[in-house]
């Protein structure tokens, strides 16, 4: 029920290839299940409640978090309210969606705040997947990540999109 938002092959590849647990999601779906299928210790945000309400029937041992968006000056992300670990082997990042109606800035800045979050919360990573990377707002998003918080990029072609694979400067 969410074609236009799900995972696409290359990404679900990448996803395998980086799992290491505790894997943080930020989005659930098809990369929800596939967590739930290998048996990883997951946590996954989610903004929406009836979307989580279908994707918890599909799974077993992930924990889906309600974590409505809030506004952290200049970008939305999700407002966090449960102990999480403070170190993820693996990061993926499909979310939140940003829409339009909040306003250029925040609409530019996407999925930016995954890496503020961390940072803020004294968490860390070892790798971060970002999907949809061939958005428009894809690029610039990775530079901005590349200057405040030094990590490491490359990208993944697929057939209908770019991931990006993110290590950790630390």
């Amino acid at each position: 029920g969410n074609e236009g938002f799900a995972a696409d092959e290359t990404y679900l590849r990448q996803v395998l290839k980086y799992m290491r647990s505790p894997v943080l999601e930020c989005g659930t779906g098809g990369t929800t299940i596939l967590c739930d299928m290998q048996e990883i210790e997951t946590y996954s945000l989610e903004q929406d409640k009836e979307w989580a309400a279908d994707v918890l029937r599909f799974i077993r041992d992930v924990g889906v978090i309600d974590a409505p968006l809030k506004d952290y000056g200049g970008y939305y992300w999700y407002d966090v309210q449960v102990d999480l670990p403070m170190h993820f082997g693996l990061v993926i990042c499909d979310g939140p969606y940003i829409d339009k109606s909040r306003g250029e800035q925040v609409y530019s800045a996407w999925r930016y705040g995954v890496l503020p979050w961390l940072k803020s919360t004294g968490r860390t990573f070892d790798v971060l997947l970002l999907d949809d990377v061939n958005d428009p707002r894809g690029a610039a998003l990775l530079e901005r990540w590349q200057r405040e918080f030094g990590v490491g990029v490359r990208t993944v072609e697929a057939t209908d999109g770019i991931c990006a694979v993110v290590t950790s400067a630390r």
